[in-house]
């Protein structure tokens, strides 16, 4: 070869050389990422299976180990999906949580929904009216700290049934004055509207003067909806006035809420206060 011919040779043998180290270099980080995860193999199968299977495509010299792993895995992922259901009532029991359904779908607390999907390995959680970003690891023990996750901030907000009805009355007759009811006292609201006013309520006076928006208080309609289900069916009034609510079929115009004295859920669209 003359000169020319060597010179491309050697650009090829480098050009290979880099290739098999860039290899290299993900094959190790993966390994170092299953070695981080292994100790929870037992609670966590799920999480493991997707790293096995890019070391599969990056065609890892370590190919008995690896089937061997995977075949551990794929048992324990398998065990974990045939008593789905059971394992999830347990890791949340502990926090008082009921868990209703069965694999795939199952509801806790009446308003938080849990879907798997083992065939992406995800696992979506919602409620009514959001829904958080999907869970990447259906392990059981994943999922019900995402549930936990979720009930927290529906559930263990402060609250005090005096204080948030006083609130509510008073975005009730702002949605009167909006309508064009001023103190018509009795007649429907939109029950957004109401949410809106309440949500502006909320807000510390600093709110209005702060344009950055950072110290906005945020209050999604699942939780508005929670807070009003807790004073579903508790003889609780404000001046002399009780909370109706009014259902509507269209849920687009509705916000879903339910009695958790009783268990049942119903969408609503308008909101009043009617006299004791």
């Amino acid at each position: 070869m003359d000169a020319k011919e060597w010179e491309q040779f050697i650009e090829r043998a480098i050009k290979r050389c880099q290739e098999m180290e860039s290899q290299i270099r993900k094959e190790r980080k993966i390994w170092e990422a299953i070695r981080k995860q292994i100790s929870d193999a037992d609670k966590r199968p799920f999480l493991l299976l997707p790293l096995l299977e890019q070391l599969r495509g990056l065609q890892s010299g370590a190919v008995q180990e690896l089937e061997q792993l995977e075949t551990v895995l794929n048992e324990k992922a398998a065990e974990q999906i045939n008593h789905y259901g059971d394992l999830l009532r347990q890791a949340l029991a502990p926090d008082g949580y009921e868990v209703e359904g069965r694999f795939p779908n199952y509801r806790v607390r009446y308003v938080i929904e849990v879907h798997i999907d083992e065939q992406r390995r995800q696992a979506r959680i919602r409620t009514p009216s959001y829904t958080a970003p999907p869970v990447r690891d259906i392990s059981v023990i994943t999922v019900a700290e995402a549930v936990r996750k979720e009930a927290q901030r529906l559930f263990g907000r402060a609250w005090e049934a005096g204080e948030f009805l006083r609130t509510l009355y008073h975005a009730y007759l702002l949605g009167l004055t909006e309508e064009g009811k001023h103190q018509r006292i009795g007649e429907p609201v939109r029950i957004w509207s109401v949410h809106r006013f309440v949500v502006w309520i909320r807000q510390k006076e600093t709110t209005f003067k702060d344009v950055s928006g950072k110290t906005f208080q945020p209050y999604p309609p699942d939780e508005f909806a929670v807070d009003i289900g807790r004073l579903l069916g508790e003889e609780i009034t404000y001046q002399d006035y009780r909370l109706h609510l009014t259902p509507v079929r269209d849920p687009q115009e509705a916000l879903f809420i339910v009695n958790f004295k009783t268990g049942v859920g119903q969408n609503y669209g308008f909101l009043s206060f009617q006299p004791k």
